[in-house]
């Protein structure tokens, strides 16, 4: 189960990722799990920045600061990433990349008439994947730049050019990665596209990989069978949705507007919190951890297998209503006990918000929840202690 295991590895001494299974996945039996994402694992936010960090200097290497790029992120964990570039372009800290626009792709509904580019994540528990592409609100560009957490094969990619070239031919295409563990064959095949990659850490998968095989799994706590109302959040359409696209100066306004909700929060540091995003949103709690010297996670719809086995990083697990689809599954991973815990999202309805603190009650006996109302403004549902 070392990483040693699957990936050829080109860097040494890579301690912060973890193989894992997934649970019911006849596509693909493992996960890597980057411990220092905030996302299936919890980590200090400060961590989490530092890597996103270090993937904008290692972009900056590669990318003529003269191309206009659109900026693209991935669904789920890679909107993190990418969002965490375009606001430092945003606050234009640190001779920053030249983003003219920002979407990231989505698995949720919005109530728009946006075109949409829809296309295939074959290996994924939740395979199609759009993007709300609205040409005439977008400057012009030459060149979009992906941002994915990881490339394995790199066909999610191919079968994204492919559909949108349809649209926009004749673009350059640059693949930004925290992780590249594509083989000669796929490299080749982004070589063939004229398609340029570049990435944090590297390394070439291996062949005829066999199941991972766990002596003690462990079932995770079902809390969703107590859902009670069907409720769906069909999202609304504005100009500061990054799932519909959004210019440097909204993104800055929404920003703005996020930091004045929270003002308060940057003087109760000191205890040990936890800040939990949800899904396709998850920059604005890990921004909240890094302002707190906290940890972060968030949901996911990803099922993965917990297991006691020894180095076998996932422990714990919990099905919870999604934030969006009450009837939608989702999991949290390796919950502790914590002072404190905020959970934010940017819609939330009734069902998680009553499931997700019956949940963390035995975690801490201080909960507050933060909707954010689609990133524009934000108001604290309880900033109250629970009994």
């Amino acid at each position: 189960m070392k990483l040693n295991d699957f990936v050829n590895l080109e860097n040494k001494n890579i301690n912060h990722i973890s193989v894992i299974k997934r649970e019911n996945n006849k596509k693909r039996d493992y996960l890597f799990l980057n411990k220092e994402l905030g996302k299936h694992y919890p980590v200090l936010g400060k961590n989490v920045f530092n890597q996103f960090n270090n993937l904008e200097n290692e972009l900056k290497k590669y990318i003529n600061p003269n191309q206009k790029i659109l900026l693209i992120g991935f669904a789920e964990t890679a909107t993190a990433i990418a969002e965490y570039l375009f606001f430092k372009a945003s606050q234009k800290m640190e001779n920053h990349l030249n983003f003219v626009y920002y979407i990231q792709t989505t698995r949720e509904e919005f109530n728009t008439n946006i075109p949409l580019v829809s296309f295939e994540e074959e290996h994924s528990h939740a395979t199609n994947q759009k993007l709300y592409y609205n040409e005439s609100d977008i400057p012009e560009y030459d060149t979009i730049l992906f941002i994915e957490d990881e490339i394995t094969t790199g066909n999610t990619i191919l079968n994204f050019i492919n559909e949108f070239s349809k649209i926009k031919p004749n673009l350059n295409y640059i693949v930004g990665s925290l992780l590249n563990w594509q083989n000669e064959e796929n490299k080749n095949k982004f070589k063939n596209k004229g398609i340029q990659t570049v990435s944090l850490i590297n390394g070439e998968i291996k062949n005829n990989l066999s199941e991972i095989q766990l002596n003690k799994t462990i079932d995770k706590f079902n809390i969703k069978d107590k859902v009670l109302e069907n409720e769906k959040i069909i999202l609304p359409e504005t100009k500061f949705e990054p799932r519909l696209g959004i210019n440097i100066e909204n993104y800055r306004k929404r920003h703005n507007n996020f930091l004045l909700n929270i003002e308060n929060e940057s003087n109760s540091k000191g205890n040990k919190k936890l800040i939990i995003g949800t899904e396709e949103y998850m920059f604005h709690a890990i921004y909240l951890s890094n302002l707190l010297n906290g940890f972060t996670q968030s949901t996911t719809r990803s099922p993965i297998v917990c297991s006691n086995d020894k180095n076998y990083p996932i422990k714990n697990g919990f099905i919870i209503p999604s934030a969006y689809d009450s009837l939608r599954t989702n999991y949290i991973y390796n919950l502790n006990k914590y002072d404190e815990i905020i959970i934010m999202s940017d819609f939330i309805n009734k069902e998680f918000e009553k499931n997700i603190r019956n949940l963390l009650l035995p975690f801490s006996k201080n909960i507050r929840v933060l909707r954010t109302n689609g990133g524009i403004n934000a108001n604290w549902i309880s900033k109250n202690k629970l009994q």
